[in-house]
């Protein structure tokens, strides 16, 4: 029996492989997508470079989440259960969450994954704005996100 390419797996890869690209292109960073054979909830990792593109060793986690039309292009949602939210934030790197537009010109946004804003977050649910769209001002604020992230892990 021949296997199907669901129309929900498409928009998935659709969504990561735009969020790559745009971090590639525009940081200049690589970016590792998951492979689903063993995936345990992180779809990719961003090795943080210098302006040179020398790597600086320090990874980031990303959870990515993906629509192929929002009616609302200035604002997203996606949920996840408490259980895979409870696996990220164990993780000793640093763990931001995508939610990608893949209908939309510029349809990508990220926000870290803060600890304790997580434990008050209920139903587990995130929403994301035009401010948190991931454009070349993130740049320094993801770059930040490792040293705070390795204060943390010791």
């Amino acid at each position: 029996m021949a296997k199907q390419y669901s129309n929900a797996k498409a928009i998935g890869n659709a969504g990561a492989f735009k969020f790559g690209e745009l971090v590639t292109r525009m940081f200049r960073w690589p970016v590792r997508l998951g492979d689903e054979s063993t995936d345990l909830g992180v779809d990719a990792e961003i090795e943080i470079c210098d302006h040179v593109g020398k790597s600086s060793g320090k990874l980031i986690k990303a959870q990515v989440k993906s629509t192929e039309f929002n009616p609302n292009v200035s604002k997203g949602r996606f949920y996840l259960p408490r259980d895979h939210l409870d696996y990220l934030c164990q993780l000793q790197i640093p763990v931001i969450l995508i939610y990608v537009d893949i209908s939309a010109q510029s349809g990508v946004y990220w926000r870290p994954l803060d600890q304790q804003q997580i434990s008050q977050v209920t139903p587990t649910c995130f929403t994301f704005t035009d401010g948190d769209r991931l454009d070349a001002s993130a740049r320094p604020k993801l770059e930040a996100l490792v040293p705070l992230s390795q204060m943390r892990g010791g």
